[in-house]
């Protein structure tokens, strides 16, 4: 199964897509989609498709009054996700790979401890490959799987942040162009070992957070914490801090302090 964003809709990865192989997409709101054509008995070429169907963003509005609602599991809360299933489909160009359209309603909930606010989330909207098992077209997974697995999307955009702004992928000066690529993929793959350790070590919610006087600490480690931890067993300081007031009179504490200072200079600096 792959998860893919929008950019990845192309009709180039649904043509070359392997066998026995997954894949949900993120799809246009205005996607130009296909309704299966129809049995031909006639002379000549049969239709490759059948009458238009409405755009993605069009079900939101068509009158459709039952919107199926499930509880989806995501990090140890319950999320709730109203759906449709539309389709199958077929897309201009590729009139042989069946798809089924998943339109997921937007939610507007109220959120916040102290001062209340309200959290929009607007509506998305999926394509999954279709297969064909006891003379019809279905879903490829059980709808609870596929939401689920929608809602947890989210984290490869988190992921992408992490990497880009935390770890600094991309940001290494290349001109060739093997290493150019080589810098990436390599970068990529000291996150994933990185994160891999974390999980074996702690799991999803294993560290505990230290408290302070405005901030009762989070449900699970993040990219933050972890790196923490990295920098406080690499450098000895426990606990690390990112700016550490020198002692006037005190020589040991003011050395350890420089050693600490230079190595965050050098870490901002990705020396």
């Amino acid at each position: 199964m792959v998860l893919a964003d929008g950019a990845f809709d192309v009709l180039e990865l649904w043509r070359e897509l392997p066998q026995r192989t997954i894949l949900i997409t993120r799809t246009a709101r205005n996607r130009s989609l296909y309704y299966l054509p129809a049995e031909y008995a006639g002379r000549g070429r049969p239709p490759s498709y059948g009458e238009k169907a409405p755009h993605p963003a069009d079900w939101l509005h068509a009158g459709l009054r039952n919107w199926p609602a499930l509880w989806v599991r995501v990090r140890g809360k319950d999320i709730r996700m109203r759906f449709q299933v539309l389709g199958p489909f077929v897309r201009e160009g590729l009139p042989e790979r069946p798809l089924f359209l998943i339109v997921v309603k937007g939610r507007h909930k109220q959120v916040g401890k102290r001062k209340l606010y309200y959290k929009h989330r607007g509506p998305s909207f999926y394509l999954v490959n279709a297969i064909f098992k006891n003379g019809s077209w279905q879903l490829p997974l059980p709808i609870e799987n596929i939401l689920a697995w929608l809602w947890q999307r989210w984290e490869i955009e988190v992921a992408h942040r992490e990497m880009k702004t935390g770890l600094g992928l991309g940001e290494k000066q290349c001109w060739n162009r093997r290493s150019a690529i080589t810098s990436v993929q390599f970068s990529a793959w000291v996150y994933a070992i990185l994160v891999l350790a974390a999980w074996r070590t702690w799991g999803l919610r294993g560290l505990a957070n230290t408290r302070t006087p405005w901030w009762s600490g989070s449900k699970r480690w993040s990219f933050n914490t972890m790196w923490r931890q990295y920098r406080s067993q690499l450098w000895g300081s426990q606990p690390f801090r990112t700016l550490w007031l020198p002692s006037s009179h005190d020589w040991l504490k003011k050395e350890l302090w420089l050693a600490g200072f230079a190595n965050s200079i050098s870490f901002s600096s990705r020396i």
